[in-house]
């Protein structure tokens, strides 16, 4: 009996210590980078050969304890990938996975309707990477204004119709040169001192809504064909009868592009608002209104004050950049031409201009959380890391402006140098997540979220070929359709001020040729009443008031 229990515990001994010696001696360190095909094909040829046993302590063990080593279910534990799988390595494919969220980018980019500066007007894409809320809220902020123009206007045009229209379209002409420094009254005094009940006065009104709104740009279809762009890009990225066979599973890539989806919305609403073709049109069309009327019109000069800075004295047209031309850039958000607001506008304004980021974010984290292994993932702290970027910049922005620190040019200067950073941080930690920073078997294992248990599926295919046709797809059309539905909840909202500027061009020719008329049969009658020599050497008061008209 002895014997027997002698014989039995060697035997025991034995293959325990041949199965250590097996995991030691034929399960070598693999020193090259990871890559999780490449590591699964070599795996899978260590069980078939005999090299590797399928109940080797390198295999996950599931709760019930079964060991994951079938050829279509090989999962490592962190230590098993380690030694198998390498170290951290880059992408072999970045290319095609920068091209599923870079390009939606540059495209959409591209497509922001920028003001009329000089290479100045560039800045305002900077802005808009390193501060997006910021960006958004003034663009809410812009239509706001026009939205109040035009309620302004009803008080001397009681019916809507084409009047009401031009009386708000030359309103939101002096806003847009005023900026910061439009208030209601303002208005009142214009109605008060070029008149609208007299005919020969209203087509001067008529005539300069005309021209205000013929000096806009109007780029929105050529928008809407870049955001349908947009969509095809991400959805060929999990369709692969739209999009082809991918080099990599699209989990990630999605991800990065959905995060960057609130674009979508920015760039329908600044060219749904448009802009002049000239940061002198607007001046040039109100300065000739403004002289048929008697009115005073003056560009003054711009203050700039900085902490330790002397003040600074900036000329009107070369202050446009911070004083208003920009519209994504408005640092008087918090006031309005009405002089007040209810106490839910600037909270409201707030949380619609929030809105797309959270939902781009949102999208991008449930995403990235559906990649292998499920749960928290490297990738979630650069989408959250980003994403609070955006609210401590707006933040920043909002703060920094005041008397005592910052204002006009050097609350300017500050900004950018604050989304400079911020923006090209943002677009580093996608570009490196894109290509392959978290690529090791720390992040492929899931080992914040699983801690102990972390672990590294090597057959990922099965997996994300169910994700492609059940939670991706559905995760994208749910995030771009509510990125569409905040563009159309501040188009219905703002709806009065987002039309203000979009004329048609039948409502344009008819104003057209109805102020000119009036104006020309005005001008007309007062030539009967000139001398010839009077008309040659335009030496009376009249003889100058016709020409300054006909010019």
């Amino acid at each position: 009996m002895f014997v027997c229990l002698f014989l039995l515990t060697t035997t025991f001994v034995v293959t325990a210590t041949n199965s250590t010696i097996d995991d030691l001696r034929f399960n070598p360190t693999y020193n090259g980078g990871f890559n999780r095909k490449s590591c699964y094909i070599r795996t899978l040829g260590y069980l078939h050969d005999g090299t590797l046993a399928r109940n080797s302590e390198l295999f996950f063990r599931d709760g019930s304890g079964r060991v994951l080593s079938d050829d279509e279910d090989i999962t490592l534990t962190l230590s098993g990938c380690r030694m198998l799988c390498g170290h951290h390595d880059w992408y072999l494919d970045i290319g095609p996975r920068l091209t599923t969220w870079l390009l939606p980018i540059l495209l959409l980019i591209s497509n922001v309707d920028l003001s009329p500066l000089d290479k100045r007007r560039f800045f305002a894409i900077i802005h808009l990477i390193g501060d997006p809320i910021d960006s958004i809220w003034s663009l809410v902020h812009k239509i706001d204004a026009w939205n109040q123009c035009y309620t302004i206007a009803k008080q001397y045009a009681t019916t809507p119709g084409r009047r009401r229209k031009v009386i708000a379209t030359v309103f939101a002409g002096f806003e847009e040169i005023k900026g910061p420094d439009m208030m209601s009254g303002y208005l009142h005094i214009v109605v008060d001192e070029a008149g609208l009940n007299h005919d020969a006065k209203y087509r001067h009104w008529e005539l300069a809504a005309v021209e205000l709104a013929d000096s806009r740009s109007d780029e929105f279809l050529r928008t809407t064909l870049a955001v349908i762009l947009y969509f095809y890009n991400v959805i060929a990225s999990f369709v692969e009868a739209v999009g082809g066979s991918q080099s990599s599973p699209p989990g990630g890539r999605i991800g990065a592009a959905m995060f960057i989806s609130w674009l979508v919305p920015v760039v329908l609403l600044s060219n749904s608002i448009g802009g002049f073709t000239s940061r002198r049109s607007a001046s040039n069309i109100l300065i000739r209104f403004a002289e048929h009327a008697g009115l005073l019109l003056d560009f003054p000069l711009r203050e700039s004050i900085g902490r330790g800075r002397p003040t600074l004295k900036t000329e009107y047209f070369q202050s446009l950049g911070w004083s208003g031309a920009i519209y994504t850039f408005r640092t008087w958000k918090t006031g309005y031409l009405s002089g007040k607001a209810g106490w839910w506008k600037t909270p409201g304004m707030f949380c619609i201009s929030t809105a797309p980021i959270c939902i781009g974010m949102t999208a991008s984290f449930v995403i990235i959380w559906y990649t292998l292994p499920v749960g928290l993932g490297c990738r979630h702290f650069w989408v959250v890391g980003v994403f609070t970027l955006y609210f401590v910049s707006v933040f920043l922005t909002w703060i920094s402006y005041s008397k005592r620190f910052a204002t006009g040019l050097y609350h300017w200067h500050l900004v950018l140098w604050k989304d400079a950073l911020i923006g090209v941080t943002s677009l580093l930690m996608i570009f490196l997540s894109s290509s392959g920073l978290f690529n090791s078997c720390t992040c492929s294992s899931g080992y914040f979220y699983h801690g102990a248990r972390a672990h590294v599926p090597l057959n990922a295919d099965p997996f994300y070929q169910r994700k492609d046709k059940t939670i991706y797809p559905a995760v994208v059309a749910i995030s771009l359709v509510l990125q569409l539905v905040v563009f159309g909840l501040i188009a219905w909202i703002w709806w009065n001020g987002l039309q203000l500027m979009r004329w048609s061009e039948k409502a344009r020719a008819e104003s057209w040729k109805n102020a000119r008329g009036a104006i020309r049969s005005t001008h007309e009658h007062a030539v009967s009443k000139l001398s010839h020599q009077d008309l040659l050497g335009g030496t009376t008061k009249q003889g100058d008031r016709v020409w300054a008209v006909t010019v």
